[in-house]
């Protein structure tokens, strides 16, 4: 089953495109979102999904196989492996943003309230 839908990318935030690739796989994996032998679309497919180059998709699967997250299957392409081979739960995946937002509140001299309303607004557009 192809799974392009559910990638979605960001230009600007700063992380390369290849990276939220592997970190949105990886995050998918843990959440059962994409299962042991779950079929990736191809990379020309995935490129021409979010509009952009093919190139960055090859990057992204090579490193997603580097992991061992994803197995190239000659003539049938990226095929998912098994979530004990993330080896990471959902909160650890979360952990680095995480820390990123807390660190630019404070850095904007936000509270621990303010930051915490934000998250909720934010979450809220999301649903």
């Amino acid at each position: 089953m192809h799974k392009g839908i559910l990638f979605s990318i960001n230009p600007n935030t700063g992380t390369p495109v290849f990276k939220q690739l592997v970190d949105q796989t990886q995050r998918l994996i843990a959440r059962g979102q994409l299962k042991e032998g779950d079929l990736l679309p191809s990379t020309r497919e995935l490129a021409k999904l979010l509009t952009i180059n093919p190139m960055t998709v090859s990057k992204a699967y090579s490193q997603l196989e580097t992991m061992h997250l994803v197995t190239r299957k000659k003539g049938i392409g990226m095929l998912v492996n098994s979530a004990a081979e993330l080896g990471q739960t959902q909160q650890q995946l979360f952990q680095p943003a995480l820390i990123e937002t807390c660190l630019q509140g404070k850095q904007l001299g936000l509270s621990l309230q303010e930051i915490k309303a934000l998250l909720s607004k934010q979450w809220r557009t999301m649903e």
